[in-house]
């Protein structure tokens, strides 16, 4: 099968490539072997920086075949992340507060937060490039928001509107995070983006906010 060449994704769904992975029961596993349900660690406390489980309920985009651009952030600890440019990422700069900002901005002067499997480090940013792959688009969506992707705190979402926070697009998703509470199942993988994205991106174009 051809692949579909997708430059910047959008619509609320952004995505990391195929080989990014996640923790599962002391694991690792990859994007493009994730199931719905299965459990996965992330940051609970933005504050205090604990760790604990969430599940994972559906994806919002899921797409084996797609060739798209992503963006590969290393950090001076050599871990790196892959996603696409809007996917919004847990990061600060120096010592002003941490906050969810669209990978697209992220520079040398920034720092992630890396989780090692015990403690969160912030990690320094020593690199980020243009990255191109043919092996698919993969955006997890769990019970929480977020994900630890290859170490990293990330968001679940990449919001179409550029004025729409991390804590905005999650209120957006509750109810299909509703939903899928009650309707989890190993088979919630929908080809494509999620018809829920589709449905709130045209809804915000007919109200003239996208």
């Amino acid at each position: 099968m051809a692949a579909t060449i997708l430059p910047n994704v959008g619509q609320g769904a952004g995505c990391f490539s195929k080989d990014q992975t996640i923790q599962v029961d002391g694991e690792l596993v990859r994007m493009c072997e994730i199931l719905p349900k299965m459990r996965t660690v992330v940051l609970a406390d933005e504050t205090n920086f604990s760790a604990d489980q969430t599940q994972i309920l559906t994806f919002l985009h899921y797409d084996e075949d797609s060739r798209a651009d992503f963006l590969q952030v290393r950090t001076k600890e050599d871990h790196y992340i892959e996603m696409t440019y809007d996917h919004l990422i847990f990061s600060k700069m120096g010592v002003e507060s941490p906050q969810w900002i669209p990978a697209k901005k992220l520079t040398t002067e920034h720092m992630l937060l890396h989780f090692d499997g015990v403690v969160f480090n912030w990690e320094k940013i020593t690199q980020t490039s243009m990255i191109e792959r043919n092996n698919g688009l993969y955006a997890p969506f769990s019970d929480e928001g977020t994900l630890i992707v290859n170490g990293f705190v990330v968001s679940c979402y990449a919001p179409f509107m550029h004025w729409c926070s991390h804590d905005l697009a999650d209120l957006g998703m509750e109810p299909l995070r509703a939903y899928y509470k009650v309707f989890v199942n190993k088979n919630n993988k929908i080809k494509g983006i999620h018809p829920y994205l589709n449905f709130l991106f045209s809804s915000g174009k007919m109200l003239k906010i996208v």
